[in-house]
């Protein structure tokens, strides 16, 4: 609940009060008259310029350099992150040159925002021990082609970074590409009420057989308290637990393109290292 004072000037009604994260501010009350109404202005307003904030550090050229991300799933830490320009990433790149000699350590650390993980069976459609590498350029043509895909596949809509999933039991690879749906629409169930956000994409698994899973990431970045609430409306688990404040650089949702069902949330808590 907020503190607040009103200031009436030439017919203009304003509420000013102050959030411990944002400041203050004097925010216009429109039609609210109630105390309900005046307390729902006040979180809109404070909960959209966290939001807001969020949007403008993911944009930064540094946002994806010398960091750690904690990925939160059911209250639980399930993975973490790291970009390739940190000495903790090096564990993770040398197993996967190990598994697969295609790579070497020189190419996986060339680029500094590239980034690595394990992980295990913790969603669907992952079953194996496995490791992530995110590529921070555009698929090429020839990525794409490996994985069923052309550059018509997400036309325009392809981000310029993907992901390859490496299956260490299986010795097999998948590909995770990004995109929007600013100019198609490539997806046929995806949910339609999500939390209030700043911006969106999706991200979906390409196999080297030319098959596609059905499970999709949306991405969203939100707040917590706009994520918490959509959680409970949707019956599911918010991925933080009680003790965990820190905001997300974004959260995703887990949901099966074929029936529509959404089946986790997950949050990325990055921890940014100082030069």
């Amino acid at each position: 609940m907020y503190e607040y004072s009103v200031i009436t000037e030439d017919g203009y009604k304003r509420l000013a009060a102050t959030d411990p994260e944002v400041g203050y501010a004097e925010v216009q009350a429109g039609s609210a008259t109630t105390e309900a109404e005046c307390q729902s202005v006040l979180r809109e307003f404070f909960e959209d310029v966290k939001a807001e904030k969020v949007y403008n550090e993911n944009i930064q050229p540094d946002f994806t350099r010398n960091f750690r991300d904690e990925v939160y799933m059911n209250g639980e830490i399930k993975r973490i992150d790291y970009s390739c320009d940190r000495p903790e990433a090096l564990t993770e790149i040398n197993r996967l040159v190990e598994a697969f000699p295609e790579y070497t350590v020189e190419q996986l650390t060339s680029d500094a925002q590239n980034v690595i993980g394990q992980y295990g069976a913790y969603r669907p459609p992952y079953n194996d021990n496995s490791i992530s590498f995110y590529d921070f350029t555009k698929p090429t043509a020839e990525t794409l082609a490996a994985y069923g895909c052309d550059v018509d596949t997400y036309g325009d809509d392809l981000l310029g970074w993907h992901g390859i999933k490496h299956d260490l039991t299986n010795s097999t690879k998948t590909a995770k590409f990004v995109f929007v749906q600013s100019h198609g629409t490539y997806l046929s169930n995806a949910p339609t009420s999500l939390p209030t956000h700043r911006s969106i994409f999706y991200a979906r698994i390409h196999n080297a057989d030319n098959t596609v899973e059905p499970w999709v990431d949306v991405y969203i970045i939100s707040t917590i308290n706009y994520m918490r609430e959509w959680c409970e409306e949707h019956s599911l688990t918010f991925p933080l637990p009680d003790d965990v404040t820190d905001q997300p650089w974004c959260f995703s949702v887990v949901y099966n393109d074929d029936t529509g069902e959404m089946a986790n949330v997950k949050a990325y808590i990055r921890h940014r290292y100082e030069d």
